[in-house]
């Protein structure tokens, strides 16, 4: 059901794709944003399932009747997808990138199941030559109408190293803490490690 409900919110997960540093700016400040819109009509708007009470593995199966905003339902749908991106250069090898990120979706037919999702972050990225670390920390939240269904808290530490230039190199290690209040304030972790390679003139990469 956890990871259900976290597919019904998917409004905002690709704004916590890894941030790549951004490129050294010549001004003292760099702003960047977006606003994206969607409308559709969706058989099962709130990815949800037909049963009206389910079994939590990690209760120990106990039952929960779920709220009606939790039950399979079908409606037209609009949303809206804004983000903003703030870059300064704190001195001449240090950056912070300030970025904040929000998703929210009515449904026409179903107002009640009302999904909403927003993030904040700060990123710290030293530079050394050809190569450059950086440090990111922030905060997530996913809601549905009044329900709170994850607080998620993250950290990440990650390097580059310019090989050519053309190419680059990578490698992160990533933390996250998550928090369930509305599935009887359940806490989950996890950890994990990336490294990739890029190139510049295409723009192409490869994580793994």
């Amino acid at each position: 059901m956890l990871s259900r409900a976290e597919l019904s919110l998917g409004l905002a997960q690709d704004a916590l794709a890894p941030v790549t540093p951004p490129p050294r700016w010549s001004d003292k400040l760099g702003l960047a944003g977006w606003v994206a819109v969607e409308a559709g009509h969706d058989s099962n708007i709130n990815s949800a399932t037909d049963r009206e009470a389910i079994n939590v593995p990690l209760l120990n199966y106990r039952s929960l009747v779920l709220p009606t905003v939790l039950i399979q339902k079908e409606s037209s749908f609009a949303g809206a997808h804004a983000g903003l991106v703030g870059s300064w250069s704190l001195a001449p090898t240090w950056d912070l990138t300030l970025r904040g990120a929000a998703s929210a979706r009515y449904n026409s037919a179903e107002a009640a199941y009302f999904p909403f999702s927003y993030l904040a972050s700060a990123l710290l990225t030293k530079y050394l030559g050809a190569a450059s670390v950086s440090v990111e920390i922030g905060s997530m939240q996913d809601w549905v109408a009044t329900y709170s269904l994850r607080d998620k808290q993250f950290a990440t530490i990650s390097g580059e190293f310019q090989i050519t230039s053309s190419f680059a190199v990578n490698a992160g290690v990533d933390t996250s803490r998550n928090r369930y209040q509305w599935f009887s304030d359940v806490r989950s972790s996890s950890d994990g490690w990336s490294v990739g390679v890029r190139h510049d003139p295409s723009g192409l990469s490869l994580q793994l």
